[in-house]
């Protein structure tokens, strides 16, 4: 891969503990987990994709391969469950796009949209993103524990 290292995959194989039980609670939990333990991963693609010559292009590869390596990790006979897409899509828009989005010194939002394009083109989604904030707010607040 151009600039992600392979070891992203990891968060997809995390994915029940990342989505089991989302709520509010939960997610900011989570996101905090995933910001510790994956940032740097995505920081460095960031930076190493800053340091090209031809940016634009380097983002474009990078999100295809990023695209193509979960697509040929989680799909059988050029399909994949739709439980599984699902998953998969969920861990994009909650906390990889969110977090890159709070990259703006490094190019993170302009790779986001780069990396969205090409993973509704690879995965034949159209899925999109929010900023963590607005994801965050998204979650209704429990009423004495209950609702």
């Amino acid at each position: 891969m151009k600039a992600i290292d392979n070891g992203i995959i990891e968060i997809f194989e995390e994915r029940d503990r990342y989505l089991k039980r989302l709520n509010q609670s939960t997610y900011e939990e989570n996101y905090r987990h995933f910001r510790d333990r994956y940032g740097h991963m995505l920081n460095e693609a960031l930076e190493a994709l800053k340091d090209d010559e031809d940016i634009s292009k380097a983002m474009d590869e990078t999100a295809v391969s990023l695209s193509e390596l979960v697509w040929e990790r989680y799909s059988k006979n050029g399909r994949m469950k739709n439980a599984v897409s699902m998953d998969i899509n969920f861990v994009m828009i909650y906390y990889i796009f969110p977090y890159l989005l709070e990259q703006t010194q490094c190019g993170g939002p302009e790779f986001a949209e780069r990396l969205r394009l090409k993973w509704n083109e690879i995965h034949k989604c159209n899925i999109s993103y929010a900023p963590y904030d607005e994801i965050y707010r998204g979650f209704k607040k429990r009423l004495f524990g209950y609702f």
